[in-house]
């Protein structure tokens, strides 16, 4: 939350520094972060054999994305992103705010009153965000639906009183009813709030919340990948439990990274041979790769599933 925040202040001030702080977020924060779901895809033994219908989903997402950018313009794509995007992050910290709160041993629970804040807020700057009419997002034109301003405001003002009994009621709360989940509530509220209300500029506003996002997944995968080889080195996944051993942070990231480095410079090669053609492959390439992303994340972290429950759940 500290980065994103941090990042957003700095383009308020600076707003040149928007350009060099996106590529930054993306190179070290948002490429790495869809590899850090290709990691566990593609390296660990049991996920790779429960999931092969995922990477054969990947060309066939390649081709989706190329025909709709054709067929009904690049602003599609976008739009579609905008908006996939925005669910992708509200289900994956709604994930994280159960892990967090069932790894902790207090004794208060994410109940309705939760639920009902988490997303509201949320759902509120979605609304807000398309109440603004913005044409533009990330200099590529894209499309929101009409919302009547009052309707927003509105809704604001709802979210707002939800989310002021919420505060009250979890500051009156002891101690011993607080945890993790709680705070992550907190701090996901804040965030969505911040970054699709709060901040007109709506570059700057996904900047900071797609820092969090992007830096949260990255430490979680990591934390679930220390869980995950707690025993040690396994034959079948010999990389990634290798690297997921207690010592080796550095080594794990940094191959995480170098492997980031090399496939996004792979993709930016076809990206590119695309344009020279005449077609928009840097949004073909890149938005099919984050959509495939949604779907992998959607299928691999079902905290149903008992072998992810069994992980998380977990002592370090």
């Amino acid at each position: 939350m500290t980065l994103g925040l941090t990042a957003l202040l700095a383009v308020g001030i600076e707003p040149a520094l928007f350009l060099a702080l996106l590529i930054a977020d993306l190179w070290l924060l948002g490429y790495h972060h869809v590899i850090a779901t290709y990691l566990r895809l593609g390296l660990d033994a049991q996920t790779r054999a429960a999931h092969v219908a995922l990477w054969l989903l990947l060309p066939l997402m390649l081709l989706l994305v190329g025909l709709l950018a054709w067929a009904a313009g690049v602003w599609v794509v976008t739009s579609i992103y905008f908006f996939w995007q925005w669910f992708h992050y509200v289900r994956q910290s709604w994930g994280i705010s159960l892990v967090l709160r069932t790894s902790s041993k207090a004794s208060g629970r994410l109940d309705w009153l939760d639920k009902w804040v988490f997303w509201l807020v949320p759902i509120t700057g979605i609304v807000w965000r398309c109440a603004e009419q913005h044409s533009q997002f990330l200099d590529f034109d894209f499309w929101t639906p009409p919302v009547p301003a009052p309707v927003a405001q509105t809704l604001a003002i709802v979210t707002a009183a939800f989310a002021a009994i919420w505060a009250i009621r979890t500051l009156r709360r002891g101690r011993s009813e607080w945890h993790l989940g709680t705070l992550f509530v907190a701090s996901h509220l804040g965030m969505f709030a911040i970054g699709y209300m709060f901040t007109a500029n709506i570059d700057h506003g996904w900047l900071a919340i797609n820092i969090w996002h992007n830096l949260q997944y990255l430490l979680f995968v990591y934390a679930f990948n220390r869980k995950r080889y707690r025993a040690g080195v396994e034959s079948g996944s010999l990389v990634i439990s290798w690297l997921s051993q207690p010592e080796r942070l550095l080594p794990y990231f940094g191959f995480s990274l170098l492997l980031t480095l090399v496939i996004y410079q792979i993709g930016n090669y076809f990206a590119y041979s695309l344009s020279e053609i005449g077609i928009a492959g840097i949004v073909i390439v890149f938005q099919a790769l984050n959509f495939h992303h949604y779907v992998a994340d959607s299928k691999i972290w079902k905290l149903r599933q008992s072998a992810i429950k069994n992980t998380l759940h977990s002592p370090a």
